[in-house]
């Protein structure tokens, strides 16, 4: 979803001007946090999402856990690793 901006014409073209926002309309599964097996993720909102991320973390060996995050962390520009602080490591 883009906020902020303003639809114009600049040399015969549409732009949208400057600044503006963005945001997702789905959270990104990029910024889950994974602890002791389970992949701790926002709410994707949509059936079909979910299913799939079920469907890979399973054939990974990992428990999908959605929590909702809509109004901490999502409208903040954030995700879980931002509300959490986590940094991922890799062994």
């Amino acid at each position: 979803i883009y906020t902020g901006a303003e639809i114009h014409k600049e040399k015969g073209r549409t732009v949208l001007s400057d600044p503006g926002t963005s945001q997702t309309v789905f959270p990104n599964i990029t910024n889950s946090v994974t602890s002791n097996g389970t992949l701790i993720i926002s709410d994707q909102r949509n059936q079909a999402f979910k299913d799939y991320t079920d469907v890979t973390m399973k054939s990974l060996g990992l428990k999908a856990d959605y929590i909702d995050t809509l109004f901490f962390s999502d409208l903040g520009n954030g995700n879980i690793h931002c509300a959490t602080a986590s940094v991922h490591v890799c062994e």
